[in-house]
């Protein structure tokens, strides 16, 4: 039981909670040795820093892409020749990235700078879902290729997110604990999302409208 408490208490800094009270701690405590706010205890399970605690949370990530990109590849080469089925693998990967790397290393950032840590690496994952998208479909074309080639690009995926998803949060990190703040220019990314989100929901809102008045026009005409 003794050997467990340690792993326990890590287990919970790990989930960004005081391994005293349980309680959803600031970003201070995780990187700069401070107090827990509700029961003023300083964790000690990993060095204060951040840095030992996120490599623990990579330690995790290096076994599962090994597994991630096993199966996705695998998966990919099975159903690769198949048009439009390989998409599933691709989103079933990127939703992997999201959840399983970006939001777990990220979680230890301020407010703002995990905002545009976690929009930057979002839109990033998106535009080349698109790509791998696209290029499955290109693939699906040529059966054999296709299932060598949507493997080949899976694994590439996996491991290459991967390794610039955690070298960009380690960049975020060490700017962090300086206390650096947040430039100008990573809300770029922000504000063009959100810009596009917009712009498109507004595209679709007016051809919806322009469908159902060509729909309308042409009951009318049906009718009469």
């Amino acid at each position: 039981m003794a050997a467990a408490a340690p792993s326990h208490l890590q287990e919970l800094l790990l989930a960004g909670r005081c391994p005293a009270c349980a309680e959803q701690v600031p970003v201070a405590v995780l990187l700069r040795d401070a107090a827990c706010p509700a029961c003023e205890t300083r964790p000690e399970a990993f060095a204060p820093g951040g840095e030992e605690l996120l490599q623990a949370l990579e330690a995790r990530v290096r076994t599962q892409r090994v597994w991630v990109a096993a199966l996705g590849g695998g998966a990919a080469f099975l159903i690769g020749w198949i048009p439009l089925l390989p998409a599933l693998v691709f989103f079933g990967v990127y939703l992997w990235l999201r959840l399983g790397v970006l939001n777990p290393l990220s979680q230890f950032l301020s407010p703002h700078r995990r905002l545009v840590t976690r929009w930057t690496a979002r839109l990033l994952l998106s535009a080349l879902l698109v790509l791998l998208l696209v290029a499955g479909m290109l693939l699906s074309l040529l059966p054999p290729l296709a299932m060598v080639g949507n493997a080949a690009l899976v694994v590439l995926k996996v491991l290459g997110c991967t390794y610039l998803i955690t070298h960009y949060l380690h960049w975020q990190l060490r700017r962090e604990q300086r206390r650096e703040p947040v430039s100008p220019l990573e809300w770029l990314p922000v504000v063009g999302g959100v810009g596009a989100l917009l712009g498109t929901s507004l595209l679709l809102a007016w051809l919806a409208y322009r469908l159902a008045l060509l729909t309308q026009g042409l009951a009318r005409h049906l009718v009469t």
